[in-house]
C-alpha cells in the first residue's frame, strides 16, 4: 500500500478532532451531573442536556472535518402529507445517530 500524505494527515486530523469532541461532551456531561447533583436541575434535564451536547460535539467535529460529507437520501416532504406515528432510521454507526 503506498503512503499518501493527504490522507494520513486527514486521518490524524480526525483522530485529533474526535478526541476533543468527546473530552469536551465528557466535561460538559459533568458540568450537568454536577447541576443535578446540587439540585438546580432535575435527572431528566440533566440527561437530555448530556444528549444535545453530545449532538452538537459531534456535529463541531464533523464540521472541523472537511474530508467528511454526509448524505441523506430521504425526502422529507413525504412526512409531512400523512401524519407519522414513528421515522425509521437506519444507523451504520454509533455516530450517526448524532447526524440523524
Amino acid at each position: 500500500m503506498a503512503f499518501h500524505p493527504i490522507a494520513e494527515a486527514c486521518r490524524v486530523w480526525f483522530g485529533c478532532t474526535l478526541v476533543c469532541a468527546l473530552l469536551t461532551w465528557a466535561s460538559l456531561a459533568r458540568i450537568s451531573l454536577l447541576l443535578r447533583l446540587c439540585g438546580l436541575i432535575s435527572e431528566r434535564q440533566s440527561q437530555d442536556y448530556a444528549s444535545v451536547m453530545g449532538s452538537l460535539c459531534v456535529r463541531w467535529m464533523l464540521l472541523c472535518n472537511p474530508q467528511i460529507k454526509l448524505q441523506r437520501e430521504v425526502d422529507f416532504s413525504e412526512l409531512d402529507q400523512e401524519p407519522r406515528a414513528i421515522c425509521l432510521a437506519n444507523h451504520v454507526s454509533f455516530m450517526d445517530m448524532f447526524c440523524i
